[in-house]
């Protein structure tokens, strides 16, 4: 689903379309071949998140659970780097809001991690340590925690101008477009009941979602939140469009073929449209996508 979203920067549409999001509820975790970065070599990892608990996260782990890249509490960031160098930084994160993260390890081995552009006061050195992952989340931890636009690339170190412009004021940047070819870059925009998320770094290292609960989709729209699916039997879902061409928007969720109704109810910036329950609207001019099924 694609959400356009005008209101970020004074009326004007985001340089970077996030579309969908990846969002952990139930224990769920994303399996891919295993990224092995070696203790001499140099890596880029980036990704955005939404955290939304104030217990541990894994984000980025591996099977046996001895490399981690996650949260420890909501101002704690934590890295284990192989089986024993372990690190924690101290973050001034915000509750339930996207932040973007990147961490590089350099060829004197520093670790850095930089949160919406800025430096970490902790820089680290690592030891002789390997890094080894495999999974996004881990299956035996129950999270609350949103992920989008995973990029890892190795044998690269990102530097501030390129962290500058992957957040690009916080609406975000490709990471293949500015990083350029990568081991791993998942865009996470899959939707509905889709159990793979797609590799569209080069490298074809497609995730498999395993232990979700598909009660409702975990595909959810990275501005609202709103799953691209919803179960027929949840009731009473309301859903709010923010933008600028309101009426525009509006004649087309009227004009749509493929509306039906069970009353459900729509909210476009005050305007409402009920009962719909399904409005599917694609290949629009002006950017425009919209795709609810409840």
């Amino acid at each position: 689903m694609r959400l356009f979203v005008a209101s970020l920067q004074s009326g004007a549409p985001p340089v970077f379309d996030f579309g969908n999001a990846l969002d952990f509820q139930n224990g769920g975790r994303v399996d891919y071949s295993n990224i092995s970065v070696a203790s001499d070599a140099t890596v880029t990892i980036s990704f955005w998140g939404r955290f939304r608990t104030t217990s541990f996260v894994n984000i980025l782990t591996n099977s046996a659970s001895n490399n981690i890249i996650g949260l420890a509490t909501l101002t704690t960031f934590r890295i284990r780097w192989g089986s024993t160098s372990q690190f924690n930084f101290t973050t001034n994160l915000i509750f339930d809001t996207w932040h973007h993260f990147v961490i590089t390890k350099d060829s004197s081995k520093i670790l850095r991690l930089y949160v919406d552009t800025v430096l970490n006061v902790d820089t680290l050195t690592l030891t002789s340590q390997v890094l080894n992952i495999n999974d996004i989340g881990y299956s035996t931890l129950v999270y609350n925690f949103s992920l989008d636009e995973l990029g890892i690339k190795k044998n690269y170190v990102a530097n501030q101008s390129d962290i500058n412009a992957l957040y690009n004021s916080g609406v975000g940047n490709s990471f293949t477009d500015i990083i350029g070819s990568n081991d791993l870059n998942y865009h996470l925009d899959q939707s509905g009941n889709d159990t793979t998320a797609i590799d569209s770094g080069g490298s074809s290292n497609d995730g498999t979602l395993q232990n979700f609960d598909f009660t409702t989709s975990p595909w959810v729209d990275h501005f609202t939140g709103v799953p691209s699916l919803v179960n027929a039997n949840v009731t009473n879902h309301t859903y709010t469009y923010v933008g600028t061409a309101t009426e525009e928007f509006l004649q087309l969720m009227i004009d749509s073929s493929d509306q039906t109704t069970t009353g459900r109810t729509i909210d476009i910036n005050g305007q409402t449209i009920s009962p719909a329950s399904q409005i599917i609207i694609t290949d629009l001019v002006d950017n425009y996508g919209y795709n609810i099924i409840t």
